[in-house]
C-alpha cells in the first residue's frame, strides 16, 4: 500500500476539528522511522489535502494527485468554525508602508513601549485593524504548521477604563485549547521551547517559543504532554511555583521539562530578554519518568 493510500485509510472516519484539521497518529512512521507514532503527530487538512507529521518528516499535499475527500471522513459540518473576517483588513505593522502610516502609529507607539521593535512585529506578522468590530487593536495571527491562520489575538492599544471593553478579544469560535506557536513543539531538536502566557510575551522569543493565551489549561498540559522538544516555562514571576509544578507534571509524562522562576512583578515581556534566553538555556531539564505507566495525578489549574 503507498504512503498515499495508507494516510486516506487513517483519516477514514476521523473528525474534523473547528480548525480543519485531523490530528492522528501518524499511519507511515512506522515505515519511515521504524517505530510507530504514539502521539498523534500526524496532521491532515481535508479542505486542502495538505499533511505533515511531525515526528517522521513526512509532508505533502494531495490536492492535483487524483486526491479526492473520503466520503467516509466526518467533516466536521456540525461544529462552530472560527470566524476570523476579511484578513487583509488587518495591516501589516512591519512593512515599509505599515511603519510610515500615520493612522498605525499609535499601534506602533504601544507595541514600541512594550519594547517589541519592527524585527518583532516581522516575526509575529503583527498587524493593526482601524476599522470594524476590532478597530483599535494589535492582531498577532495565529499560524499553523501549514502557514494558514487558525486565529488570532486582538490586543487593545489603549488602556480602556474599567468599565469599557475587555483589553483581549479572540474570533467566535476560535479553539482556546490550542497553543499559540504550538507547532514547533513538535520538530525533531534538543533545543527548548520556551512556554510563556502571552502572544505579546512570545514576540521577543519567537520562533521558539509558545504562549497559553492566560495560565496553561488541561488541554494545553495534554498537548504539552506530546511535545518532542524539551520545554522551559517561563509564567509571569507571580505565577512560577505553578511553573515549577506544570514542568514536574511534565516529567511524570516522559517530557523534558524545566522552569525559570522570573521576579516577582516581571513577565518575559518585561526583563532582559538576552538574560532570560541565558536562563532558558541553564534551565535544568531532569529525566522524563520513561518507566512510570500512569498518569499523574490531576493538576489544579
Amino acid at each position: 500500500m503507498s504512503e498515499r493510500d495508507k494516510i486516506l485509510a487513517a483519516v477514514q472516519g476521523q473528525r474534523v476539528s473547528s480548525t480543519g484539521w485531523v490530528r492522528i497518529n501518524c499511519p507511515v512512521c512506522i515505515d519511515r522511522k521504524g517505530s510507530p507514532d504514539r502521539r498523534q503527530s500526524f496532521g491532515f487538512r481535508p479542505a486542502t489535502g495538505g499533511f505533515r507529521c511531525f515526528r517522521c518528516g513526512a509532508r505533502g499535499r494531495m490536492q492535483g494527485e487524483g486526491y479526492a475527500l473520503p466520503e467516509e471522513i466526518d467533516k466536521g459540518e456540525d461544529r462552530p468554525r472560527v470566524v476570523l473576517g476579511d484578513t487583509s483588513d488587518y495591516f501589516q505593522l512591519w512593512t515599509d508602508q505599515g511603519w510610515r502610516s500615520e493612522s498605525l502609529a499609535p499601534a506602533r507607539e504601544f507595541l514600541l513601549r512594550r519594547g517589541i521593535e519592527r524585527e518583532h512585529m516581522q516575526a509575529a506578522d503583527m498587524r493593526a485593524a482601524v476599522a470594524g468590530k476590532y478597530a483599535g487593536r494589535i492582531i498577532v495571527p495565529h499560524f499553523d504548521a501549514l502557514g494558514s491562520w487558525w486565529g488570532f489575538t486582538a490586543r487593545l492599544w489603549t488602556n480602556p477604563p474599567k468599565d469599557g471593553p475587555p483589553k483581549v478579544l479572540y474570533p467566535p469560535s476560535m479553539d482556546r485549547s490550542k497553543l499559540y506557536n504550538e507547532h514547533v513543539l513538535f520538530d525533531a531538536s534538543t533545543v527548548p521551547v520556551m512556554l510563556v502566557e502571552g502572544c505579546l510575551d512570545a514576540a521577543w522569543y519567537l520562533p521558539l517559543c509558545v504562549a497559553a493565551l492566560g495560565k496553561p489549561t488541561r488541554d494545553h498540559f495534554e498537548t504539552l504532554c506530546s511535545a518532542r522538544r524539551p520545554i522551559v516555562i517561563c509564567l509571569d514571576g507571580d505565577a512560577w511555583e505553578e511553573g515549577r509544578a506544570l514542568a514536574y507534571r511534565l516529567r511524570l509524562r516522559g517530557v523534558r521539562a524545566g522552569f525559570v522562576q522570573l521576579p516577582a512583578g516581571e513577565d518575559p515581556n518585561s526583563i532582559n530578554p538576552t538574560m532570560l534566553r541565558e536562563q532558558v538555556a541553564a534551565a535544568e531539564l531532569g529525566e522524563p519518568c520513561k518507566t512510570s505507566n500512569h498518569s499523574p495525578p490531576s493538576p489544579t489549574y
